[in-house]
């Protein structure tokens, strides 16, 4: 049921694992926002569609290669006060 977390850190009932049709987007919480946005640059072709500066980038798989479609590099969030 969705919304329902009564299974929290046990498996599904029922499937054994997921098995994943697509991924459209990705987050990543990173403490080097620049350093993540420049590897999926350089390493796969992403391009930069927006940015929040000082807190994340944006990206767009150009042309798609691969099955996400979207990735966002983000700052970690604080771990401070509660």
């Amino acid at each position: 049921i969705w919304g329902h977390a009564d299974r929290i850190d046990r498996p599904s009932p029922i499937y054994e694992r997921a098995e994943p049709i697509e991924v459209g987007h990705v987050v990543f919480f990173t403490d080097d926002v620049a350093a993540c946005e420049r590897f999926y640059h350089e390493r796969l072709g992403f391009e930069t569609s927006d940015r929040y500066p000082g807190r994340g980038a944006f990206m767009r798989c150009a042309p798609p290669r691969v099955a996400t479609t979207t990735c966002s590099c983000c700052s970690r969030p604080s771990r401070a006060a509660a």
